[in-house]
């Protein structure tokens, strides 16, 4: 929440290859670049592919270990959601499975062995849904501004951030992939 975690790798603000693809209402976009964590050279994909008139996006990540050394890391896609009134009642989390004590979008917290999590907004009759092929830790926090107002500083909501996280070990030249799917209601 506070960008103070180590970026172990350097994928970050870097080029990746991109290649798109069509068939009939199908279409895929797909994002590939060699990095490094922690000194390991990876190849690193990320595969985007919807279908129209569907309100399925699907997310495939794959990771290679191209080195010598195993790589030990965790892995974990960034997506933020700009909905309103993060303290809001009618706008919230729902985690099946889980019963969180503070559930409102502009909470924050982490939550084990998540298969799926979902922003829901009453008021808009929207709900998204990402589902994850293999289970995941999930963190979520607030993305917030200071505001100068009258009464002072202030904090103003602007976006809800889900981060799942998968804790990985590939030997050399193994690799590893999970699928996300993004369901809009």
């Amino acid at each position: 929440m506070r960008s103070q975690y180590r970026e172990a790798g350097d994928f970050l603000g870097s080029a990746y290859s991109v290649k798109s693809k069509k068939s009939g209402a199908h279409a895929t976009v797909t994002l590939e670049r060699e990095g490094n964590a922690d000194g390991i050279t990876l190849k690193l994909r990320k595969e985007i592919s919807l279908r129209s008139g569907s309100s399925v996006v699907a997310i495939r990540y794959s990771i290679t270990n191209q080195s010598g050394e195993e790589l030990n890391t965790s892995f974990g896609p960034e997506f933020n959601f700009s909905l309103l009134a993060g303290n809001a009642h009618d706008r919230y989390y729902d985690i099946p499975g889980h019963v969180l004590e503070k559930r409102n979008l502009a909470s924050l917290g982490e939550t084990n062995n998540v298969k799926a999590v979902s922003l829901v907004d009453e008021w808009l009759k929207l709900k998204l849904t990402l589902g994850f092929s293999q289970p995941a830790a999930l963190w979520r926090a607030p993305v917030e501004t200071v505001s100068q107002s009258e009464a002072g500083f202030e904090r103003v909501y602007q976006s809800s951030m889900v981060m799942p996280l998968w804790r990985i070990s590939l030997p050399p030249g193994n690799g590893w992939e999970t699928t996300i799917t993004l369901t809009i209601e």
